[in-house]
Parts: C-alpha cells; structure tokens; sequence
C-alpha cells in the first residue's frame, strides 16, 4: 500500500504540475494559449511577470492570470511588453487598451464638438467631431477600468516569478 502511495506521488510529481487542472501553472499555461493564439507571430511570444490571483466571492473562487507578453508585429520588430489580464470565469482576455488620448486631446475633441453645436455647423461636422469626443471618453473609461483591475489585482506582479 505503501509503494502504491509513493509511485502515485512520483508520478505526480515528475509528469508537471502545468498538466494538473486548477494548478496555478496549468491556468497560466492555458492563459498562454489563449494569448499566443492572438498574435501575429505566436512562436515569438515572450511573457513575463505571470501572477495566478484567486477572487473569492461567497462560495466561489474565480482567478486572473496577469503578467505581460511581447511579441514581433508585422514588421518582424518586438512591439513592447503589454500588460494582460486573463479571466478563468469568463474563459475570455484583456489586453491592456493603452489608450494615449491626452487630457489636452480630450478637451480639444470636446471643445470642438461644443462649438459645432453650438454654431450649428453642417451636421456631418458636428457628428463627426462629437462622435470622436464620445470615442475618446469611453477609450478614457475602458483604460481607467482596466487599470483599475490591474492596480487591484495584478500591481504587484513584479515580486512574482517570472
């Protein structure tokens, strides 16, 4: 009974706790997956800072997969590291938006959008200019939320393994 016990733990230990469901090496690996599956150019995906966070909310556990991944675009050239958060309960991923719409930008396409309406100029204009107000506010929203996931949950990934 004994050696049974010790073969099964040998086993165990030896196939890779990255093939054992629930492991937090198997949610990042398949975390991996679901990335590379995204890229231009899978085989160049390169991840760090990979960090497993459990959520319990009453009586279930939800996880996130955070970390970040580079990869080469379509140019052949390595685009930068970019921070990701993977849902377990979702089974779905987002990468982070980096919206870079300044405040300056933002007042400009807000201002802008006041002043067509407000002269009511040709309402092609006016739709267009606060059609790209409103794109920049919700882009603001999505950053801001997505930040706020990554600042609560993932920020100290940095300490986690590589």
């Amino acid at each position: 009974m004994e050696l049974r016990k010790l073969m099964v733990f040998v086993a165990v230990a030896t196939c890779g706790c990255d093939r054992i469901p629930g492991t937090d090496a198997a949610l990042e690996r398949r975390s991996r997956a679901m990335l590379t599956d995204a890229l231009f150019d899978a085989d160049s995906a390169k991840f760090q800072k990979m960090k497993t966070v459990s959520l319990k909310d009453k009586d279930r556990t939800s996880h996130l997969i955070c970390g970040e991944v580079n990869a080469k675009n379509k140019l052949g050239a390595y685009a930068g590291f970019t921070r990701f958060i993977v849902s377990q309960n979702e089974a779905g991923w987002m990468v982070d938006p980096r919206f870079a719409a300044s405040d300056a930008e933002m007042q400009e396409a807000m201002s802008l959008c006041s002043r067509a309406q407000a002269r009511n100029d040709d309402p092609r204009f006016t739709s267009t200019a606060c059609e790209r107000s409103e794109q920049l506010i919700e882009q603001s929203a999505q950053q801001a939320g997505f930040n706020a996931v990554w600042d609560s949950s993932c920020a100290d990934a940095d300490a986690a393994k590589d």
